[in-house]
């Protein structure tokens, strides 16, 4: 395996932003551990309920081509490319083979945390020294977290080994620091989520930023080396993300049940799933047409061309379709509306016209989904957006000019409206 361990950083090549969750760490401080852990429910492959897309839908032939342009003439715009083929180069080293075990399926947890008390050596110091999220990761070892402090790695055991059985190899509980994928309990009963945390940032600051760094790679270079890659991650992707679960899969999701409360979310928590859905719809729009000619990814598969889009666009886009109606995807305000244009633009033919009415008009019970137009005239005033706080008040302004980038042109009257201009 590659000895590449950086994470894949998603460049501000088109204004994505990444939006936090205001939370403190230790609202579920484990005073006891009565956590329950569900069957793990395999959902069945899905068959598309749209025709298949037949264009691409965000970044148009002279988009690309002004892009181009922009990084022939401007010093700025070619060190962002060359930011862009730097990280898709490092996700380039890893094979196919490889990215599948580290793209793991729903049965491994998933933790943006592993513990309110910090590490089980060092207990808060890591926090003063690694920040809020301060175990370090390394795609070369998935599922074992590093202490900033002194480099130990937890856990004790090989989870990767474990998880590559089938989960059938014996774990020797005996051994210090073993966990099996929900946790270590110490000595005091709190549970340490090592593997959970491990696979959540493997996921969401490696994996899948890598996978969009290198379908941008693509749009810029036409090498279908990046797309290939890209085409068995989504597929991938698409194999494993109906069975995502946040609520029952991950430690959030559970220690919020556990409390009488409930957690939900896909692959990681409803909001950053935002994100999880808006960069792989954008990375499959970008390569969709060089599936039919992936005959490495056809026979590894065992589906033809068109096959493998329809697994995709119904295993990926339109579960996340259904994942933002059910609210198992709700992001922020404006990471929810970019995140619900992405894919419907994506999948094309899965009523766009109704969908960008709704996220752009119309008001909803639910004030985070209230359409942009409403929130502009009801919801932003002089100090910003009710329910935000002021970092957070920025990153919608983000999430507006994103919006803004993807709207067809029959749409963007709306940004050229006095209203929106004065909230920059």
């Amino acid at each position: 395996m590659s000895t590449i361990g950086k994470k894949s950083p998603v460049f501000p090549f088109f204004f994505l932003f990444l939006c936090g969750l205001s939370l403190t760490i230790s609202v579920f401080a484990q005073q006891t551990d009565n956590l329950y852990v569900s069957s793990f429910h395999q959902v069945p492959e899905m068959t598309p309920q749209f025709p298949l897309k037949t264009a691409a839908m965000i970044y148009s032939d002279s988009l690309v081509a002004l892009a181009l342009e922009n990084i022939r003439r401007f010093p700025t715009a070619c060190s962002i490319k060359d930011d862009i083929l730097k990280a898709a180069n490092r996700m380039l080293t890893f094979t196919d083979d490889e990215l599948e075990v580290l793209m793991a399926d729903a049965r491994v947890p998933r933790g943006f945390d592993l513990c309110a008390k910090g590490c089980p050596v060092h207990g808060d110091s890591v926090f003063k020294v690694g920040g809020f999220y301060p175990r370090i990761i390394d795609m070369q070892h998935p599922f074992q977290v590093r202490c900033p402090i002194d480099g130990q790695v937890f856990p004790s055991n090989d989870y990767a080994g474990y998880y590559q059985s089938g989960f059938k190899d014996k774990i020797d509980r005996n051994v210090e620091y073993t966990d099996d994928g929900w946790g270590w309990i110490a000595p005091d009963g709190e549970r340490y989520w090592f593997v959970a945390y491990a696979n959540h940032w493997l996921w969401y600051d490696y994996l899948l930023p890598g996978m969009l760094n290198l379908a941008r790679a693509y749009l810029l270079t036409d090498d279908n080396r990046y797309a290939a890659k890209v085409a068995f991650m989504l597929y991938r992707l698409a194999s494993v993300y109906p069975s995502m679960n946040h609520e029952d899969q991950s430690r959030y999701g559970l220690m919020s049940k556990s409390h009488g409360g409930c957690y939900p979310g896909k692959l990681v928590n409803h909001i950053w799933e935002t994100n999880v859905i808006d960069w792989a719809a954008e990375a499959y729009d970008i390569v969709w047409k060089t599936v039919d000619a992936d005959t490495s990814l056809q026979k590894r598969a065992g589906k033809t061309g068109e096959e493998l889009r329809a697994f995709i666009e119904a295993n990926l886009l339109e579960d996340g379709l259904d994942a933002l109606d059910t609210e198992k995807i709700k992001g922020n305000y404006g990471t929810h509306q970019r995140a619900m244009i992405t894919v419907q633009l994506v999948r094309q033919y899965a009523g766009i016209e109704e969908a960008l009415h709704k996220i752009l008009y119309e008001p909803s019970s639910v004030n985070l989904q209230n359409g942009v137009k409403y929130t502009l005239y009801n919801n932003i005033f002089r100090d910003g957006q009710p329910w935000e706080s002021p970092g957070y008040n920025a990153g919608w302004l983000h999430s507006f000019m994103q919006i803004e980038e993807k709207l067809p042109a029959d749409y963007k009257e709306l940004y050229a409206s006095f209203r929106f201009r004065k909230i920059f």
